[in-house]
C-alpha cells in the first residue's frame, strides 16, 4: 500500500501528458501545413505541404473553329420580268463552323509537391443572318421592282466567343470559295460573290421620236399605221422567241429576237369606215404584243399592251394673213394638224371635201377643199402628214402651209350690210393605202363683218377655223 501511494503523482501526470496529446492532435495543432500558392498561381493539391509553388508554364493551345460547311449563293444570275420585284436567290447557304474547338491551358510548377493544373475552354463562332451590300448603280438597297441589271453581294458578320484566343473573322461574303478559317477571315469581295440581276421584259420603241413628250418613244400610246421597235431586255444569247400581236397589226419578224409591229390601219370595224355617228369605242383600239420564250427551262411570257388611237379633230395654226385693202376680203393661210397630240399619225393622209361656195350676207366663203393653200378653192387635195408632232395641236400636215380660209364680197368693194358666214367642211382620212374614212370630223370656218351699208370707214372682220383666227380693219393695207 505505502509502494503504491508513492507512486500515485507520477501516474496522475502521465495521465494529464496523454490526455493534452490527444488534445492536440485532434485540434490539428500537429497537423502538416499545407502547401501555399504564390499569388496568382493555383493552389497546389490540398494536402501537399508546399510553400514555393512558382508556375513555370502558363499557355492556351487549340485550333479556332473551321468551316465544315462552305457557303453559297446560287444562281449567280437571275432574269427577272422587267417592272416586277426582284427575286432572292434560291440557294442562299451561310458558312457553319466547327460547334467543338478546345483550347487548352497547362499550367506547371518547379516543385514535386505542386500538381499540373489543366484550364480548358471551348471556342465557337455565332454567325450573323444574311445581309446584301455594294448595290450597283442605281440602287443603294433592293429595288422595289427591276428596272435596271443591278448586282449585290451578300454577306456575314461571324463572332468569336474569345476573341483573346480567337479573333473574330467579322464579314465574311458568301461564296463557294470559303473553305478554311483563315481564308472566312480573309475573304474579300470578289466577282465570284456577287450575284447579278438581269430584269427581262419587253423593251417598245416607237420609230417615231415624236411626240417627244413624257413618255416620248417609250409611250403605249400609238396612231392607226404607227410603227414600234420590239425586244427582250436582257435575252440570254441564241434564246428563240415567239411574237404575238393577236391579229391587230402586223408583226414582221415574229420568230426573231428582235421585230417591228405595224399599228393597225384602223380601229374601227368595218375597217375604212367613219362618220360623226360612230360610236366613241371605235376611236381606239387595244392591242396587246405577247413573247414566249424559255430562260432556264422555264417558260416566260411577257407582254405589253398598247392603245391604238385614230384621228378624231383638225386643228389649225395661223401662218399669215389675207385682205384687199378697202374691201371685206379677209382670209389667212393656217397649217393643219390632226389630234389627238399623244399619238404619230405620220402614215396618214387627209383631205379636205370640195364644197360649193357658201354664201352669208354680206359675205361668202369661196369653194372649199384646198388643203394646200395654193391651189384652187372647190378642188379636193389630198395632204400626207410629216412626223412632227405638236404637243397641243396633233401631227403637222407635210405641207406648209396647208390650208386657205378666204372670205370676199361677191362682187368686191365694200359689203352691202352687216352680217357672217358659216362653213361646215367634211374631212377624211386614210392610213397607208386603206380606203377612205369620210367625214370623220367637220372643219368649221366662220367670218364676220361690220361694214355698214353707203358707207366707207375702218370695219372690223374677223375669220376662224379649226382654232386659227385673224382680224383685221377694211381699212387696213392689202395683205400680204
Amino acid at each position: 500500500m505505502l509502494k503504491m501511494a508513492g507512486r500515485r503523482p507520477i501516474l496522475l501526470a502521465l495521465i494529464i501528458m496523454a490526455t493534452v496529446t490527444i488534445g492536440l492532435l485532434l485540434s490539428g495543432w500537429l497537423t502538416p501545413a499545407p502547401g501555399r500558392a504564390q499569388p496568382g498561381q493555383p493552389d497546389p493539391t490540398p494536402g501537399v505541404e508546399n510553400t514555393n509553388c512558382i508556375a513555370t508554364t502558363n499557355a492556351w493551345s487549340g485550333t479556332c473553329p473551321a468551316i465544315i460547311t462552305n457557303s453559297s449563293v446560287s444562281p449567280s444570275t437571275i432574269y427577272d420580268p422587267w417592272k416586277t420585284a426582284p427575286t432572292m436567290p434560291t440557294n442562299i447557304v451561310a458558312p457553319v463552323y466547327s460547334p467543338t474547338n478546345i483550347f487548352t491551358q497547362l499550367v506547371t510548377y518547379d516543385s514535386t509537391n505542386c500538381d499540373t493544373v489543366t484550364n480548358t475552354e471551348n471556342v465557337t463562332y455565332s454567325v450573323s443572318g444574311v445581309t446584301w451590300t455594294n448595290f450597283s448603280s442605281p440602287y443603294t438597297n433592293f429595288p422595289s421592282v427591276v428596272t435596271d441589271s443591278f448586282s449585290a453581294q451578300a454577306y456575314v458578320i461571324v463572332t468569336s466567343s474569345d476573341t483573346n484566343l480567337c479573333p473574330s473573322p467579322g464579314i465574311v461574303y458568301l461564296s463557294d470559295n470559303i473553305s478554311s478559317a483563315s481564308a472566312a477571315q480573309t475573304q474579300a469581295a470578289s466577282d465570284s460573290s456577287f450575284i447579278v440581276w438581269e430584269p427581262y421584259g419587253i423593251i417598245h420603241r416607237c420609230v417615231n421620236s415624236s411626240p417627244s413628250k413624257s413618255p416620248g418613244v417609250w409611250r403605249t400610246d400609238v396612231g392607226v399605221g404607227e410603227k414600234v421597235n420590239l425586244s427582250i431586255k436582257n435575252l440570254p444569247a441564241n434564246t428563240s422567241v415567239q411574237w404575238d400581236c393577236g391579229g391587230v397589226g402586223s408583226i414582221d419578224t415574229p420568230s426573231q429576237p428582235t421585230c417591228v409591229w405595224t399599228a393597225p390601219d384602223s380601229t374601227g370595224s368595218p375597217p375604212g369606215y367613219y362618220n360623226l355617228l360612230n360610236s366613241s369605242t371605235e376611236l381606239t383600239k387595244a392591242c396587246t404584243i405577247k413573247a414566249t420564250f424559255s430562260i432556264n427551262g422555264e417558260v416566260e411570257t411577257p407582254s405589253v399592251a398598247f392603245t391604238v388611237y385614230r384621228p378624231t379633230k383638225i386643228n389649225m395654226k395661223f401662218v399669215y394673213p389675207e385682205h384687199t385693202v378697202n374691201t371685206c376680203t379677209i382670209g389667212m393661210k393656217t397649217d393643219v394638224y390632226l389630234a389627238p397630240a399623244n399619238v404619230n399619225f405620220s402614215a396618214v393622209t387627209t383631205r379636205e371635201e370640195a364644197v360649193d361656195p357658201i354664201y352669208g350676207f354680206p359675205i361668202y366663203i369661196t369653194g372649199e377643199g384646198c388643203y394646200a393653200g395654193q391651189n384652187p378653192h372647190g378642188t379636193s387635195v389630198e395632204v400626207s402628214l410629216s412626223t412632227q408632232v405638236d404637243d397641243d395641236l396633233g401631227t403637222k400636215a407635210s405641207v406648209s402651209p396647208t390650208d386657205e380660209a378666204y372670205f370676199q364680197t361677191p362682187v368686191g368693194g365694200l359689203a352691202v350690210g352687216t352680217g357672217d358666214a358659216r362653213g361646215d367642211i367634211p374631212n377624211d382620212w386614210k392610213c397607208n393605202s386603206s380606203a377612205w374614212n369620210d367625214n370623220y370630223c367637220t372643219s368649221v370656218e366662220t367670218a364676220t363683218s361690220t361694214a355698214v351699208q353707203g358707207q366707207s370707214g375702218a370695219y372690223q372682220l374677223d375669220v376662224r377655223k379649226c382654232g386659227a383666227d385673224y382680224s383685221c380693219f377694211s381699212s387696213d393695207p392689202t395683205k400680204p
